[in-house]
């Protein structure tokens, strides 16, 4: 069917419209242009415009770097650094050609020198040059008596600040650099170095930034340089002089004689006569003119100090004191120590703490230190080769055997004896740490169970400190360390409460079971008989039942109060362990033979026998205590109905 005119002037009208508005919108939004960063930080803009500026911020060019935020707040970065750093200064970044870069820009960090926005110091550094150096580079290196004079000037005038082509950073060759300015032909130069004619090498005697020695001479130097002896060791004529004929190895021993022939066979470089691979030739700011301090040399070899994962590290490992326990070149003996391994630990740990008192430990007394402890670092705490528990069976292979019990004292599954064991020395039984007859020492962890004064007396083992007379030390058979059965445990003090197992007839659940901590706490209540709740909550923990009816109805009085005034807890002879017959248990409160009794009973008398068929003893919907579904005689008070001419 073809539509009809009036629809579709209607539908090019609707069309009409929508083209308009868009255009209108169209026409808005090119009359408000965009926002930039400078529109809503004003005070930014005026804050970042000091000193030396960014060029992206001194154009205002704020999208060079960041995101914009829309109307949710935060900076957010085009890149992560460096990278967004490097997309305008890419001749910094570092490359594989380069010999040596400064370790901020190996790890990308250019906020460790340089200030995003703006500084008052050159370069955008974030302090003045020396100042930003010196925040990792230790200033008394470059603050002595003698200073170089280019250190005035600042670092950069012999280094370059983010990579190089030669060595520390250098902008060239360290000998072409010293020779800039100090030229080797000029008779200042020979006059300064005794007459001789140097061409190179400078660094092997000076020290580059500062001295306390004149020259800028390192701190050791070698004594035939002291002495401007020189050709000692160098061939030549005259005032030149050439590299020595001989190796400079075998030129040490020709004044180290004494050194060589005692220690000759000991440390390996000393042994192959390679002297120079830890002694410099000439100068050095190490003792014995080390070519580097003695922790960097040593771990060139020895690998031992450079594990990630060792907990524990021996102090003079950590400090890089390798020489204070070894030899440099060696001894007869004991990788180099300087003594014999037992002495040299006495040094710092003294022999009267540590095995040498009243009782040692058999390997401590024995000064045996590497039975259980190794020198460098180890995976374990205080330096042990191995756990302590694992080091302790080695000895005692009896206590490998109480692992496989089903009950383990904490620190004993966990094989940490020396939480309470002395390893090296003891007064106490067993070296234990503190003694155990007055619980000092299970106090040490399990101090929260000892009762406040509000709390109630604790249990008398307990408060006497007998933790022993009820627990093993290590493990037993038996839950909570204890070494008996609880019940067999309990009954080996309380014998008048054992009898009642063997002379009543009926028994409670939870004592024919010996499972007497389901009523009592071992260690002492605030409670009567240190039950573990207040009477009747603690017999609700079973006997739930009993109070269905006391939150709606009406509660028994002394089911309320203390199921002891009715109940035995342990055993008795009568049903459900009353403590006497029910007659007679219901009439030491309710008088068979009073006027009020006589009128409760609708005039009659009921034996006391019979109580319990027409009251709940513990509690019902109504005052009376009657138990909610009733006989309809009975429920309309008519009792004779069944029972005709009686009364009782």
């Amino acid at each position: 069917m073809p539509m009809s005119l009036s629809k579709t002037n209607r539908l090019f009208s609707i069309a009409a419209g929508v083209l308009l508005l868009f255009s209108c919108a169209q026409e808005a939004s090119a009359q408000q242009p965009r926002k930039t960063c400078v529109d809503c930080h004003a005070d930014m803009v005026a804050k970042f415009q000091q000193g030396v500026v960014h060029a992206p911020v001194r154009d205002k060019n704020c999208d060079a770097c960041h995101l914009p935020h829309g109307i949710i707040g935060g900076t957010f970065l085009r890149q992560d650094k460096p990278d967004l750093c490097f997309r305008c200064h890419q001749a910094v970044a570092p490359e594989s050609s380069a010999v040596s870069i400064h370790e901020p820009v190996r790890k990308g960090n250019c906020s460790a020198c340089h200030a995003s926005h703006n500084s008052p110091n050159p370069r955008l550094l974030l302090k003045e040059q020396k100042e930003v150096c010196y925040g990792c580079h230790d200033r008394g290196h470059f603050e002595k008596k003698n200073v170089h004079a280019p250190l005035s000037q600042g670092c950069v005038t012999c280094h370059t600040p983010h990579k190089s082509k030669h060595p520390l950073l250098l902008i060239q060759e360290a000998d072409s650099l010293c020779l800039k300015c100090h030229e080797s032909g000029k008779e200042s130069m020979r006059k300064a170095h005794q007459g001789y004619l140097l061409k190179g090498n400078c660094l092997s005697c000076h020290n580059p930034h500062a001295s306390d020695k004149k020259g800028l001479l390192k701190s050791v130097v070698h004594q035939p340089i002291v002495a401007g002896q020189c050709k000692r060791c160098h061939d030549g004529t005259g005032t030149d002089f050439a590299k020595p004929a001989q190796k400079a190895d075998a030129l040490c021993v020709q004044c180290h004689k004494k050194d060589q022939a005692t220690l000759a066979g000991q440390h390996q470089p000393v042994r192959e006569g390679k002297c120079t691979q830890c002694h410099s030739v000439h100068a050095s700011e190490e003792s014995a003119m080390l070519v580097m301090s003695a922790e960097t040399l040593c771990l060139k070899c020895h690998v031992t100090g450079k594990k990630s994962e060792a907990q524990s590290v021996h102090e003079p490992v950590k400090k890089g004191d390798c020489l204070a326990c070894h030899a440099g070149h060696g001894i007869s003996k004991n990788a180099g120590l300087k003594a014999k391994p037992a002495d040299l630990c006495a040094k710092c740990h003294s022999r009267e703490q540590y095995g040498g008192g009243k009782r040692g430990h058999s390997p401590a007394a024995k000064n045996e230190c590497a039975t259980c402890h190794t020198p460098h670092e180890s995976k374990e705490k205080r330096l042990l080769i191995k756990r302590d528990g694992e080091i302790c069976v080695g000895c005692h292979p009896q206590v490998d055997e109480q692992l496989a019990r089903f009950s383990l004292h904490r620190p004993f599954a966990a094989g940490e004896c020396s939480r309470c064991h002395n390893p090296h020395q003891g007064t106490e039984k067993a070296f234990l740490i503190k003694p155990t007859n007055r619980g000092e020492l299970c106090l040490t962890c399990h101090a929260n169970l000892v009762k406040k004064p509000e709390e109630g007396k604790g249990h008398p083992p307990f408060q006497e400190g007998a933790c022993l007379g009820c627990h093993g030390a290590h493990s037993t058979e038996h839950e909570f360390v204890q070494i008996k059965k609880p019940g067999e445990l309990c009954l080996q003090c309380h014998a008048k409460v054992k009898k009642e197992l063997s002379e009543k007839k009926n028994i409670h659940e939870p004592f024919k079971l010996q499972q007497c901590g389901s009523c009592h706490l071992a260690h002492g209540s605030s409670q009567g008989k240190h039950l573990a709740k207040k009477k009747p909550d603690l017999c609700l923990t079973c006997h739930p039942e009993i109070a269905i009816h006391w939150q709606t109805g009406v509660m028994h009085s002394p089911a309320g109060k203390d199921c002891g005034l009715c109940h035995e807890a342990h055993g008795g002879n009568q049903t459900v362990l009353l403590k006497t017959a029910v007659d007679k248990l219901c009439a030491t409160c309710h008088k068979g033979d009073s006027a009020k009794y006589a009128k409760a009973h609708s005039g009659m008398t009921p034996s006391g026998k019979s109580c319990l068929s027409c009251h709940d003893p513990h509690g019902a919907p109504a005052k009376g205590l009657l138990y909610p579904v009733q006989h309809a005689p009975f429920k309309q008070g008519s009792c004779k109905a069944c029972h005709p001419g009686r009364n009782n």
